[in-house]
């Protein structure tokens, strides 16, 4: 159960580093609105193919922040359930599996 935990960790980790990766676009390729208010400057998302701004530079350090604090607490709760180690947490452990397996196979597609 460790490793699945692990694995959905990594998953978290590599959100992140592409969050860093493509923070100059960021703005225009962010589909999350609440993410997308967290970057922008004006704290009014941007549209996908809108006039580009004068400063291209986006700031996305309180998004890589908030997904950083995300993963600590995600990592804290779900090792407790594997300590627990009833039905209901190993079920919801799995099914995080499974969400994080479908955002990366959307990340890396």
């Amino acid at each position: 159960m460790r490793f699945i935990v692990l694995f959905i960790c990594l998953v978290c980790v590599y959100d992140i580093y592409l969050t860093v990766k493509y923070s100059d676009t960021l703005d225009l390729l962010e589909q999350n609105s609440v993410a997308g208010v967290l970057i922008s400057k004006d704290k009014i998302p941007r549209r996908p193919y809108t006039m580009p701004r004068p400063d291209p530079k986006v700031d996305v350090s309180k998004l890589v922040a908030f997904k950083c604090l995300g993963l600590l607490a995600a990592a804290d709760i779900l090792e407790w359930m594997v300590r627990k180690n009833t039905r209901w947490s190993l079920s919801v452990i799995w099914a995080m599996a499974l969400i994080q397996t479908l955002l990366l196979f959307y990340l890396v597609y």
